[in-house]
């Protein structure tokens, strides 16, 4: 009996797994279509097409994406192929997921349990928009090539060094801060959250006289100080063959008013939202999918404070214990991430991407802590069946979503040009930076310069 409960609960786990592949695969294809017609995702592949393109194209130092330029380098091989593209996007996405999806294996080793973990993981990543306010200009999911999605894999294996350190100038801690410093030349917003992330961490941790975590997080502090300089010199050397443009510093001033403060705050409370799926975006279908991603993010919200409350009375080991640690780490993260999108003056309705960090930590946090949790394994899967239930509905909205956005107005417009230009060979195409690149990109063997 032992044994046929323990093949069922492999299959339970196998079928779930499964479930989290296929629901990111589509979702991943229908982001990837979308992103289509984002200039700020078909642009980097033509700024590789020659020595020349490159040594004059400029890139901004917040956000250089040098981490992804291997793969512009071999879009830009194939032509800036339109099937390449959208491989290299789902196979992104992939990747992410499927760290995210490896790390919680680490750490909640039940398979009945890990299942459940999976299956609403699919359920809250099927339901994040791929954009927000109904534009091309804010991605928000991972289905986007230049958009933000292995780097929170690669921060959560610094901080996973760090917390293994046990010593500045071990390799582990050598390790994790020349790789902050890549990500930092990649993408400057990982600068306030490990230095902010850091800073707190040492606070509460001096504060309640933890010796072991005050030296952690002085460690990731000093670390994380010693990647942005170190960064900055790798700016400077990349400057010899590109143009570096702007600072690699905040690109985003303080906020001026109590009335951005607010407005701030409430656009946080939304961002957190779509980021765990919580959103109708993709219609009435997926109201029941949306509301059951409400309830993940309350027990994401309950099991954070349960686990910091437990952190705060050393129970459990909390201060010792890996996963515990990580994930008091990834909690002072988004604390940071918080604090900077409302404390900074930008656009807050289209910025909901700037706590995607939130989503990472929020399944970290919720495997870390229901470990040791004992669950009815009988409710769990009746659960888990409404959720595998909830997921279809959410990919049927996002298929219908998709299409509204890719047969939107201003897209067959795109497409009216792309017929002229079938019928009139031109050289050059000038127009809006958001128009060009698609249309170039729907045109068949164009060759135009734009």
């Amino acid at each position: 009996m032992r044994y046929l409960n323990t093949h069922r609960e492999k299959l339970y786990l196998y079928g779930a797994t499964t479930t989290l592949l296929i629901s990111t695969l589509l979702w991943s294809i229908l982001g990837a279509q979308v992103q289509r017609g984002n200039s700020d995702q078909l642009v980097n592949g033509y700024l590789f097409q020659s020595r020349h393109t490159f040594s004059q194209a400029l890139f901004p130092a917040s956000h250089t994406l040098i981490l992804k330029w291997p793969l512009f380098l071999l879009l830009s091989l194939v032509h800036n192929s339109n099937t390449a593209d959208s491989v290299l996007t789902v196979l992104i996405a992939l990747l992410s997921v499927g760290c995210l999806a490896y790390l919680i294996s680490r750490i909640e080793k039940r398979p009945i349990v890990l299942g459940s973990i999976f299956i609403a993981l699919a359920c809250v990543l099927t339901l994040i928009p791929a954009q927000v306010l109904g534009g091309v200009t804010a991605p928000l999911n991972m289905a986007m090539l230049t958009g933000r999605n292995v780097e929170y894999v690669l921060f959560i294996g610094i901080l996973i060094l760090y917390a293994r350190a046990n010593k500045i100038k071990s390799w582990t801690w050598l390790a994790a801060t020349l790789l902050i410093s890549l990500l930092i030349v990649s993408d400057n917003l990982f600068l306030p959250l490990a230095v902010g992330g850091a800073l707190i961490l040492l606070s509460v941790a001096y504060t309640l006289r933890q010796k072991h975590i005050v030296t952690l997080a002085s460690q990731w502090l000093l670390g994380s100080i010693c990647g942005w300089l170190l960064a900055s010199i790798i700016l400077r050397v990349v400057g010899h063959f590109t143009v570096i443009v702007g600072s690699n510093t905040s690109i985003y001033g303080p906020i001026n008013s109590w009335s951005n403060f607010l407005q701030a705050s409430r656009y946080s409370i939304k961002a957190i939202l779509q980021n765990f799926g919580v959103t109708a975006v993709a219609g009435r279908i997926t109201i029941i999918p949306a509301l059951l991603n409400l309830v993940v993010l309350s027990v994401v919200l309950i099991t954070s404070y349960a686990l910091v409350k437990d952190y705060l009375h050393n129970k459990r080991n909390t201060v010792t214990d890996t996963p515990s640690i990580l994930s008091v780490m990834l909690l002072t993260t988004t604390i940071a991430a918080l604090l900077t999108y409302v404390f900074t003056n930008h656009s807050y309705a289209a910025d909901a991407r700037y706590l995607t960090i939130s989503l990472f930590t929020g399944f970290v946090v919720l495997a870390s802590y229901i470990r040791t949790v004992q669950f009815a394994a009988n409710k769990v899967v009746f659960i888990s069946g409404v959720t595998l239930a909830a997921i279809t509905l959410g990919l049927v909205g996002v298929y219908n979503y998709t299409n509204q956005v890719t047969n939107s107005s201003l897209q067959q417009s795109n497409k009216r040009i792309v017929l002229a230009l079938a019928q009139h060979h031109v050289d050059v195409l000038v127009g809006d930076y958001w128009r060009v690149f698609h249309i170039k990109a729907m045109t068949y063997k164009a060759s135009q310069n734009v």
